[in-house]
């Protein structure tokens, strides 16, 4: 095998962007997982909010 990937001349070229390709592919998913882990966030405090103001209801009903 006498023409390897390595002793290519743009080698060096493919590997960067590759690199920089996957950090940046990493980044964008690691921010896009953050909102929506916060989206997530927002909807079960709504919920348990909602949780609380039945069982306040129902329990002021019952006594």
């Amino acid at each position: 095998m006498n023409n390897t990937l390595e002793s290519s001349k743009f080698f060096p070229y493919i590997a960067w962007a590759l690199v920089i390709g996957f950090a940046l592919f990493t980044y964008f998913l690691t921010v896009q997982v953050q909102g929506e882990l916060s989206g997530l966030s927002t909807s079960v405090e709504r919920l348990e909010q909602k949780i609380d103001t039945m069982g306040a209801t129902k329990g002021g009903e019952a006594r």
